[in-house]
C-alpha cells in the first residue's frame, strides 16, 4: 500500500493502491467509450464519469480542461434521468485521451514551489480587424488574420485565448523554464478560462489545453494581470500598426500547422 502524498520525494498519486485505482478509472473510461461512443446513454452515466475523473485529477491536473466536455453534455439531459441521449465526438475525443494517459503506469504529480515571478513586460491583445499584436520586453510580432477565420464558436475571447497559445509557443522558443511569468490581456473571458484550466467553449477550451502542454513541459506558471485596452501596448499591432521594423521580435517560432490557416501574414 502507498500513501498518496510523498512529502519526502514531493509528489502525489492516486490513493491507497496506485496501480489498481489507475486500472479502475482506465476501466470506467473504456467502457463508456464502448458502449456508448455509437450509443445513447444516461445522464446517470454521464455524472459518474465525470464525478471520477474530478476524483483524480489532482493528479492528472492536465485533465481539468478536458471536463467541459462532460459538464456541457450533462446540461443537454436537462436533468432528466431517464433521458438517453448520445454523447458528442468532442466528448468521446477527450474520453480517448484520459484512456491514453489512464494506460501510463507509475503517474504522480510533482510538488515543486513555483519559479520566481518573471516580469518581461509581455503584454497581448487581439482584434477581429487585423488579427494578434504581441509585446515582449520592448519587442513586437503580430500575425494578420485570414478572412475566414470566423466560424460558429471562434470569436473575439477565442481569438483573445490564441494569441496566449501562440505567446507560450514564442515563450518555449526563448528556452524560459522554471518561472512564474506575468503576462497582461485585456479580455477577461481569457483571463477566467486560462486562470481555471478550461472552458465550456470546445475552441477555446482545446486552446487552454496547447497552452498549458506547452508551458508545463518548461514549467512555466503563467499569472494574468488585467490592463485596460487604453493602457494595453499591444492593442496597435493587434489593429495592423505594426511597430519599427528593427524592434519586431526575432524568434525560431513558428504557427502549428493547424493554426496557419487562420493566418495570412505573420509580422
Amino acid at each position: 500500500m502507498i500513501e498518496p502524498w510523498n512529502l519526502e520525494q514531493c509528489h502525489v498519486s492516486l490513493p491507497v493502491i496506485p496501480e489498481q485505482k489507475r486500472l479502475k478509472f482506465l476501466y470506467c473510461v473504456n467502457s463508456f467509450i464502448a458502449q456508448y461512443a455509437w450509443g445513447c446513454c444516461t445522464l446517470r452515466d454521464v455524472e459518474k464519469l465525470h464525478g471520477s475523473l474530478c476524483y483524480i485529477s489532482f493528479v492528472y491536473p492536465d485533465g481539468r480542461s478536458r471536463s467541459p466536455s462532460l459538464l456541457n453534455f450533462q446540461t443537454k439531459f436537462k436533468g432528466n434521468e431517464y433521458t438517453r441521449l448520445f454523447p458528442p465526438p468532442s466528448l468521446i475525443m477527450d474520453l480517448k485521451w484520459w484512456s491514453t494517459r489512464l494506460s501510463e503506469m507509475g503517474v504522480f504529480w510533482q510538488l515543486s514551489p513555483r519559479g520566481p515571478p518573471l516580469d518581461m513586460g509581455i503584454f497581448v491583445d487581439a482584434s477581429t480587424s487585423w488579427g494578434i499584436g504581441i509585446i515582449i520586453e520592448g519587442r513586437w510580432i503580430g500575425f494578420q488574420l485570414a478572412t475566414h477565420w470566423k466560424i460558429p464558436g471562434q470569436d473575439i475571447t477565442w481569438l483573445e485565448t490564441l494569441t496566449v497559445e501562440i505567446l507560450s509557443g514564442i515563450i518555449a522558443s526563448l528556452d524560459l523554464n522554471n518561472c512564474t511569468l506575468l503576462i497582461h490581456s485585456d479580455n477577461q473571458g481569457t483571463i477566467g478560462a486560462m486562470d481555471k484550466g478550461r472552458s465550456p467553449n470546445l475552441h477555446i477550451n482545446l486552446s487552454v489545453h496547447h497552452t498549458f502542454a506547452t508551458l508545463s513541459s518548461i514549467l512555466v506558471v503563467p499569472f494574468f494581470i488585467y490592463v485596460p485596452s487604453a493602457k494595453n501596448p499591444a492593442d496597435p499591432i493587434s489593429c495592423g500598426e505594426t511597430g519599427p521594423p528593427l524592434l519586431r521580435l526575432q524568434t525560431s517560432f513558428t504557427l502549428p500547422e493547424e493554426l496557419s490557416e487562420f493566418f495570412i501574414n505573420a509580422g
